[in-house]
């Protein structure tokens, strides 16, 4: 039996786009504390070890060069073109991230000296052929109008991609009394009012999602857009960072709200229900409950 050895070697990289409050995105670099291109920017990532399967190593480079944990990456693709590394034959898969920028909070460990955001279309020089790998995922990010990329693998020049949704945007409850809504949701939730028309509605901002509030029969005869109507008591839910959870909970009892039951959920995560003024029924939720 021919015995085989090789001296090929395998690493990954992490492309971490974040997205900001202005609707702009930005790219996580870090800059290299060790030669190859010492003091240049580059990728989080590194070598593969022994038994450890690739999308775990490429979360775990992530966590040690940056401080950054994510839940959830998409393989974009394989770069092995001889020469990109000086150090010897380097094969690199790497994987894709989208994190919200306002919880991304990073800080530099392992071998990076530094970790910063980067504007899409000021990046700084990069080292190996990070500039390609970028490239390509700005290219996918683009071409399918601000989706994530979900299972892109570069197979030679072939690329295969699959639509998904990244989030439900908006969330709408039926409101009748806007004042006594904007007292709840701003004044007690501490929410940003985006926008607010007299006698009709009511906009507020939650991270990266927008709750909106209509007064029902004021959109009847609208022609501008489907009428936004409808009756009854609706349902809805705000996710919170896990460590900010209890604060939330005593903030909401502090305000005088009503709890009307705390839940801890069979797949992870906890959350408790409350009533806003118009008797919809809202949610503050630990992350994990509808983690894939």
């Amino acid at each position: 039996m021919t015995k085989y050895t090789s001296e090929i070697f395998l690493t990954v990289d992490a492309v971490v786009f974040g997205q900001g409050r202005d609707g702009k995105t930005s790219l996580l670099l870090i800059q290299r504390k060790n030669d190859p291109f010492k003091g240049k920017w580059a990728l989080p990532g590194g070598f593969v070890e022994k038994d450890e399967d690739l999308e775990t190593a490429a979360k775990r480079e992530l966590q040690e060069e940056t401080g950054l944990k994510v839940g959830k990456v998409e393989q974009l693709g394989t770069f092995g073109r001889p020469g990109r590394d000086p150090r010897g034959r380097m094969v690199s898969v790497a994987y894709l991230a989208h994190v919200d920028l306002e919880q991304a909070k990073i800080t530099a460990g392992d071998d990076a000296g530094d970790a910063q955001w980067f504007a899409i279309d000021a990046l700084p020089e990069l080292a190996f052929d990070h500039k390609e790998i970028i490239e390509l995922a700005i290219k996918q990010n683009t071409t399918r109008s601000s989706q994530p990329l979900t299972n892109v693998i570069l197979s030679g020049v072939e690329v295969h991609n699959q639509l998904t949704f990244t989030k439900v945007k908006e969330t709408c409850i039926y409101i009748t009394d806007l004042k006594r809504t904007r007292a709840f949701y701003e004044g007690k939730l501490g929410l940003e009012c985006l926008n607010e028309v007299e006698g009709r509605h009511i906009f507020f901002r939650a991270g990266t999602s927008v709750l909106l509030g209509f007064i029902a029969e004021a959109t009847k005869n609208d022609t501008s857009l489907p009428p936004h109507f409808g009756y009854g008591q609706q349902h809805f839910a705000f996710e919170c960072r896990k460590e900010d959870y209890d604060a939330w909970r005593k903030k909401i009892v502090d305000s005088g709200i009503t709890i009307l039951q705390d839940v801890e959920w069979p797949r992870g995560g906890r959350s408790f229900y409350f009533h806003d003024p118009d008797t919809n029924l809202a949610e503050i939720v630990e992350p994990g409950i509808w983690e894939w």
